[in-house]
C-alpha cells in the first residue's frame, strides 16, 4: 500500500498550475503514457543537458556564436513597414562599450514595446552572432528587468521535448512539481551514504532539475549516481519480493537417483565442463527441495545450455515423473531428438515422443495411445501447443501424472510457456 506522503506525487499533472487538458495530452505523448500523466512522471523526466548563461561580458568582449547574458539599454524600436510581415522587428540596444540589435520575426509590436521599453535597462540572454559586421541576437531566450535578475536561471536545464511543448513550459511545470516533492526519510544506511557522499533522494532530484553548474548534470555526478543506485536497488528488492511471493506456495520435491544422468553423461561424445556440471548440480538441488524453483539458465550460443536441460529432465524422470521439453523450432527439436534416438538405450521404460507442428492429428493420437510409463516429449510451439493442451483434458497418460499435466497447462499459452522454460 502506498504511503500517504507519496500521494501528491501520483496526482494528475493537470493539478499543477498552468497545465490544462491540452498540455496534458502533450505531456502524455512526451512521457509515452497511455494513462493520464502524473506529477511523478514529470519529476523523473530528467534533463539531458544545460545552457550556461553565467557569462556576462561587455558587448565589446562578446565572442560571437556563444551564449551570454548582457546588460543593455533599449535605445529605439524599428518595426517592420506596413504590409511587409516578413521583415523582422528590430530593437536597438547598447551599453557603454558597443551596440546590439535584438531581432524578432512575426512578433507583436505591443508585446515587444512592453517587454523592452525605450530608455529602460534590461538583461538579455541568448546566442550572439555577427550579421553584417554588427552584433545581433535573434529571438533572445530571456529578457528580464534589473529587479528580476535573481529569477534568471544562469544554468538552465534542457529537457527532451515534443511538438507543441516549449522548454519554458516544461521548466515551469518542473518547478511546480518540485514544490510538491516531500522530504523523504533516508532508507539507505547512513554510514554508506556518507562514504559515497550521496545527497538525499529529494535533493538529488532538485539538483538535476535546477543545477547550479553544468557539471551537476554529468552522468558520473553524485545526483545521477544516487538516483541510479536507488532505482537499481529498488528493482532488485521488488524482484526479491516477487520471488518470495512465488516461493510461498508449496512445491513438489523431486529427488533423482542419478542413474539416468550417469548413462547420458557416459554416452556423450565429450565431457561436461566445470560450469555445466555446477549448473546441473544447482538445478538438481533445487528440484529436490519442497519449494518452487525459480532459476534462469543463461549462456552464450554453444555454451551447453541444452545438455544441462537434458540432464535436468533426466533428474525429473529419475524421480518417477514425466517431462516435456519445449523447443522453439522444428529444426532445433530435430537436432536434439535425432541424436537421442541414436544414443544407447536408456534404462527403464523410457520412450521418446517427438511432437511438432508438421505432425498431423491422427499420427499424434496414434503415438499418444502407445505411450506408457515415463517419457520425454520434444515439441515445437504454436499449433502443437494447442494440440498438446487438448491431451491434458483427456483421460490419457498425459493427465494421469500431475507433473505432466502442469507442463501441458503451461503449454496452453506460448508466452507462459516461454516463461516456464526460464524458471
Amino acid at each position: 500500500m502506498r504511503p500517504n506522503i507519496l500521494n501528491p506525487l501520483f496526482a494528475a499533472i493537470t493539478t499543477l498550475h498552468g497545465v490544462g487538458p491540452r498540455l496534458e495530452k502533450l505531456y502524455r505523448r512526451l512521457f509515452g503514457r497511455e494513462q493520464p500523466a502524473r506529477v511523478i512522471d514529470l519529476l523523473f523526466h530528467l534533463p539531458t543537458g544545460a545552457i550556461d548563461r553565467r557569462a556576462r561580458p561587455k558587448l565589446r568582449d562578446v565572442v560571437p556564436d556563444t551564449v551570454v547574458t548582457v546588460a543593455v539599454t533599449v535605445d529605439r524600436h524599428r518595426p517592420p513597414p506596413p504590409h511587409r510581415p516578413r521583415v523582422p522587428y528590430q530593437v536597438y540596444t547598447s551599453d557603454e562599450t558597443g551596440d546590439l540589435t535584438l531581432t524578432y520575426f512575426n512578433a507583436r509590436r505591443d508585446y515587444l514595446q512592453k517587454l523592452l521599453p525605450i530608455g529602460e535597462r534590461r538583461y538579455v540572454s541568448g546566442t550572439i552572432e555577427l550579421y553584417d559586421h554588427m552584433l545581433q541576437m535573434v529571438h533572445p531566450d530571456r529578457v528580464v528587468a534589473e529587479t528580476d535578475l535573481g529569477k534568471l536561471p544562469l544554468v538552465e536545464p534542457v529537457y527532451p521535448l515534443t511538438e507543441g511543448l516549449s522548454l519554458n513550459q516544461v521548466g515551469k511545470a518542473a518547478d511546480a512539481a518540485l514544490a510538491r516533492l516531500p522530504d523523504l526519510p533516508e532508507w539507505q544506511e547512513a554510514s554508506w551514504v556518507a562514504r559515497e557522499r550521496f545527497p538525499p533522494f529529494a535533493d538529488a532530484l532538485r539538483l538535476l532539475h535546477r543545477p547550479s553548474e553544468p557539471a551537476d548534470l554529468l552522468p558520473e555526478g553524485l545526483a545521477w549516481s544516487r538516483l541510479a543506485y536507488d532505482e537499481f536497488l529498488a528493482g532488485q528488492l521488488a524482484l526479491a519480493l516477487v520471488r518470495a511471493h512465488l516461493r510461498r506456495p508449496a512445491g513438489r520435491a523431486t529427488a533423482g537417483t542419478g542413474h539416468i544422468r550417469k548413462k547420458l553423461i557416459e554416452a556423450l561424445p565429450y565431457s561436461l565442463t566445470p560450469s555445466q556440471g555446477r549448473a546441473v548440480a544447482d538445478i538438481v538441488a533445487d528440484l529436490a527441495k519442497p519449494e518452487r524453483m525459480l532459476r534462469l539458465l543463461q549462456g552464450d550460443v554453444g555454451s551447453g545450455k541444452t545438455v544441462v536441460a537434458l540432464l535436468a529432465a533426466a533428474a525429473v524422470i529419475e524421480g518417477g515423473r514425466q517431462v516435456a521439453l519445449m523447443a522453439p523450432t522444428e529444426i532445433w527439436r530435430g537436432s536434439i531428438s535425432t541424436p537421442l534416438r541414436r544414443s544407447p538405450p536408456l534404462p527403464g521404460s523410457l520412450s521418446l515422443f517427438s511432437l511438432a507442428a508438421s505432425v498431423d492429428a491422427s499420427a499424434t493420437r496414434s503415438s499418444r495411445s502407445s505411450l506408457s510409463g515415463t517419457f520425454t516429449c520434444w515439441s515445437a510451439p504454436t499449433p502443437c501447443f494447442r494440440r498438446m493442451s487438448r491431451f491434458a483434458t483427456s483421460r490419457s497418460p498425459w493427465s494421469t501424472n500431475s507433473t505432466a499435466s502442469a507442463c501441458i497447462s503451461a503449454l496452453r499459452s506460448p508466452k507462459r510457456a516461454r516463461r516456464s522454460m526460464c524458471s
